[in-house]
């Protein structure tokens, strides 16, 4: 079930993620997208999952309210490791492909674009170097 709670009637407690990385960013994105994920909370308003987007949306946004998905978890470490540890993040060739589909028109004009734009370098960097590792054993063992 989807709610709209108020921002001051959800409990975080003591969270494993300490490292929030850019705030700033995911509240741009927010600001221009929408919220496309809404927290997680349990029955008693306890934060399970979503604390980046809560911070981003209460700090930096300054908004009251924020949508909130009612979850039903074992506990509350269970909700947030299986939400931040189980998902799998997107891969280079995935990343890489967002920009080609776009073309580049919106993408660059995205407030994340130069995060993204980033680490599309870094991942094709990676795939050259894995590239050049690979031919490089293969030269040596004869393939």
């Amino acid at each position: 079930m989807l709610k709209e709670l108020k921002i001051t009637d959800i409990k975080v407690g003591n969270r494993h993620r300490k490292e929030m990385g850019s705030l700033t960013s995911l509240a741009d994105s927010i600001r221009q997208e929408g919220l496309l994920q809404p927290i997680g909370v349990t029955e008693k308003l306890e934060l399970v999952f979503g604390e980046r987007r809560l911070r981003a949306t209460r700090d930096i946004l300054k908004k009251k309210t924020i949508l909130a998905r009612i979850v039903d978890v074992s506990s509350i470490i269970a909700g947030e490791y299986a939400e931040n540890e189980i998902r799998k993040d997107c891969g280079s060739v995935e990343i890489r492909g967002w920009g080609r589909r776009d073309e580049g028109r919106r993408f660059r004009e995205h407030p994340g674009a130069q995060e993204a734009s980033s680490r599309m370098d870094d991942a094709r960097r990676a795939d050259d170097l894995a590239g050049g590792l690979l031919y490089n054993m293969r030269r040596l063992h004869g393939r």
